[in-house]
C-alpha cells in the first residue's frame, strides 16, 4: 500500500496551535493506521451540514490507495475497506463528531 499526503496536510500536521479539522482525541482512539487514514480522509472531506456525505467503496479504494508502480487488486481493497467501515460503524459512540450510517446497495 502506497500512501501519501499533500502539503496542505503535512502544514497542518506540523501546526502548533490547537484548531484542527480532526479530533485528535478520537484519532488516538482508533486501534489502527487503516482506521485511522479512513478516519482522517472523512475529517478533510465531510462538510459541515444538516445533509450525510456519501461515499462509495470503491472510490474511497481509488481515493486512499495509491496504484503508482504496483499492482492493484480493487476487491481485496473493497473488502479490507468494508470491514474498516464496519469497525467504524460498530465503535460509533468512540467518535463523537461524526454520525455514521452504513447503507448496503445490492
Amino acid at each position: 500500500m502506497s500512501v501519501f499526503m499533500s502539503p496542505p496536510i503535512i502544514s497542518m500536521l506540523k501546526a502548533t496551535n490547537n484548531y484542527s479539522i480532526v479530533n485528535w482525541q478520537s484519532f488516538l482512539k482508533l486501534p489502527n493506521n487503516q482506521i485511522r487514514l479512513l478516519y482522517f480522509y472523512f475529517c478533510l472531506n465531510v462538510k459541515v451540514s444538516k445533509y450525510f456525505t456519501e461515499f462509495g467503496i470503491k472510490s474511497l479504494v481509488y481515493e486512499l490507495y495509491s496504484t503508482s508502480g504496483s499492482v492493484f487488486n480493487a476487491t481485496i481493497l473493497s473488502q479490507e475497506v468494508r470491514k474498516i467501515l464496519q469497525h467504524i460503524n460498530d465503535h460509533q459512540e468512540d467518535l463523537i463528531n461524526f454520525d455514521f450510517q452504513l447503507m448496503y446497495v445490492i
